[in-house]
């Protein structure tokens, strides 16, 4: 059972937006990088969604692709993926760091397709990070 905490529910694209840049200037997270280079432009076409707490949530954009999602909290992934799930989303576009592949795979995700990592296509914000050169890939959940 999930506490009231952790229950996920709409928030809108500039509280979501705050939060989820927060979450990427304190984290050490390999996708911060990825989440810093989300614009408003693209959040505010999606659903957004954050925990009460507003330390965790994630968008689902209209096509069912997730995005943004982010946590302070250890523990609450797999709960934010699968509302993510309940909200739409079946695909994600990221890149390849085992953490965040192994989620999706927990939840029935597969990996449709990949692309070896292009410096001239990463955001400016991803290189200055120096987390490698990870390949770009697509997962899918299988079910759909």
């Amino acid at each position: 059972m999930l506490s009231d905490h952790e229950l996920l529910q709409p928030a809108t694209a500039e509280d979501f937006g705050y939060y989820l840049r927060m979450y990427a200037l304190r984290s050490h997270d390999p996708g911060r990088a990825a989440v810093l280079a989300l614009s408003n432009d693209v959040l505010s076409t999606a659903r957004c969604f954050m925990t009460s707490d507003r330390l965790s949530g994630v968008a689902v954009q209209n096509d069912g692709t997730g995005i943004g999602m982010y946590s302070f909290v250890r523990g609450r992934a797999k709960n934010i993926v699968e509302y993510a799930i309940s909200q739409g989303a079946w695909r994600l576009e990221c890149y390849d760091f085992p953490a965040l592949v192994s989620l999706y795979e927990c939840v029935g995700g597969v990996v449709v397709s990949r692309t070896p990592f292009d410096p001239s296509k990463a955001e400016p914000r991803f290189l200055k990070a120096n987390l490698g050169t990870p390949d770009f890939i697509v997962v899918e959940l299988a079910s759909h």
